[in-house]
């Protein structure tokens, strides 16, 4: 007996409903470390449950100690040093220990030899890249010099490149209060809360960094990647002055199609307070939303494209996970509210199937074919006959998948008779994937 076909490739989408065709990386972690963090030899030893109850017991004495003031610098970084050294990853620890250091008054005094010998060793193991070794030894430097800027920036590009996310913010802020001016404090700020996805934020330190400096071409290229647009003028606040909810929405368009985004959610707020609860507005929030989050994901690409930062492809592959499930959410809602429309469950077929979640995207699929009737587009119908066959295709029902198929080469033929539209789009394509399908399963049918 022959062997199953391969499964189906993935088929192209009409125009303006392109959506992810690969499964979201689910198996990525928020704080995963990247680049050179990732070796096994370069990354901090798994803590046990008794060490890490060990390192909460060194932390609560130190919060402790910090916060009524009744123990000694030198005790509470005693305390808390462990903590960020064992687990760098936890801001919580880091920001404890900046918040004590700050009680210096500068240089820990009789110590100037050893603190010179240490800050070269430590800008030597950022030079090399050796980033556990930065946040090993860091702590030990700063006690020394609670405010030298290059071993904060050291520890921001060290937290930053293991995917420490919330630490190396919080190493950046502190390289923001004590070297404010400084065009370096500017570029990690700028790296750091990108990485965060504040995007708006990141470019006014890259800005800054350009003006500073214009022939800094790495910020440039950055901020063209971001592809920021400038506001338009505010709307009015009052949205009495405008006399319908069409007046409302259209106001609310220009304001999302120049990407000024919090502009639009305050205007949209005042409309909801104006209007009351009207479904339109409702599903216009819905959709604001959703366009911020897909100029989010697509900002993050374009900087994983132009820059070699590990973080740029991570931070690009959670937007994304993150954009295909609010859509998942919002089209699942809009199927409640329009059950006997074809298009929101066409829409939430069409996320369903780009997380290849294939047999909720079956039942997605063959519930559009259940709504689509003479007055729904015929590219439509076409598309849903052609994805319940690649999904039952993807589910090994190759007798159901072969019979979608005729399905919808009738249907194009039947198309092709009274337009000429099946030559040319996405119908030429679609005409051919389904033909080059069947023929990969007529052979172990016919056996």
């Amino acid at each position: 007996m022959s062997s199953a076909p391969d499964p189906v490739p993935p088929l192209s989408v009409p125009p303006g409903n392109r959506v992810a065709t690969e499964p979201p990386a689910a198996s990525v972690r928020r704080n995963a470390p990247a680049g050179r963090a990732l070796s096994p030899s370069n990354a901090p030893s798994p803590l046990t449950v008794p060490r890490r109850r060990e390192l909460q017991q060194r932390f609560e004495r130190a919060w402790i100690g910090l916060r009524d003031g009744s123990a000694s610098i030198d005790d509470v970084h005693a305390w808390i040093a462990p903590c960020v050294v064992e687990d760098p990853a936890s801001a919580l620890y880091v920001d404890t220990l900046l918040r004590n250091l700050r009680r210096t008054d500068g240089s820990k005094k009789g110590l100037w030899l050893v603190r010179g010998w240490q800050q070269t060793q430590l800008a030597a193991a950022a030079l090399r890249q050796q980033w556990r070794e930065v946040l090993t030894t860091g702590p030990e430097v700063l006690r020394c010099d609670a405010g030298h800027p290059p071993t904060l920036w050291a520890l921001v590009d060290a937290a930053h490149a293991s995917g420490y996310r919330e630490s190396a913010w919080r190493y950046a802020e502190e390289a923001l209060r004590v070297a404010p001016e400084s065009p370096e404090t500017w570029r990690r700020c700028g790296r750091t809360l990108a990485a965060r996805g504040q995007f708006a934020l990141a470019a006014s330190y890259w800005q800054r960094l350009v003006a500073a400096r214009p022939g800094d071409s790495e910020s440039q290229r950055l901020l063209a990647a971001l592809g920021l647009r400038t506001p338009p003028e505010r709307a009015p606040a009052t949205v009495g002055l405008y006399g319908s909810v069409e007046e409302c929405l259209r106001q609310l368009d220009k304001l999302r199609a120049a990407g000024a985004w919090d502009d639009a959610e305050r205007f949209l707020q005042a409309a909801g307070s104006r209007w009351g609860r009207d479904l339109r507005l409702e599903e216009a929030g819905e959709e604001l939303v959703s366009a911020r989050h897909a100029e989010q994901a697509a900002q993050a690409e374009r900087l994983a494209a132009v820059d070699p930062d590990p973080a740029w492809p991570l931070l690009a592959a959670e937007t994304r996970d993150s954009l295909t499930r609010l859509q998942t959410e919002i089209w699942a809602a809009r199927v409640l509210r329009h059950p006997r429309e074809p298009r929101p469950h066409a829409e939430l077929a069409r996320r369903l199937s780009g997380r290849g979640d294939w047999r909720e995207a079956l039942a997605a699929w063959e519930q559009t074919l259940t709504k689509c009737d003479d007055r729904t587009p015929a590219e439509l119908t076409g598309e849903a006959w052609l994805r319940v066959a690649e999904s039952r295709q993807r589910l090994r029902r190759f007798d159901d998948a072969s019979e979608a198929y005729r399905q919808f080469l009738a249907l194009a033929d039947k198309v092709a008779v009274s337009s000429e539209s099946v030559s040319s789009g996405p119908w030429a394509e679609w005409r051919r994937a389904a033909r080059e399908q069947l023929d990969r399963l007529h052979p172990p049918l016919r056996k």
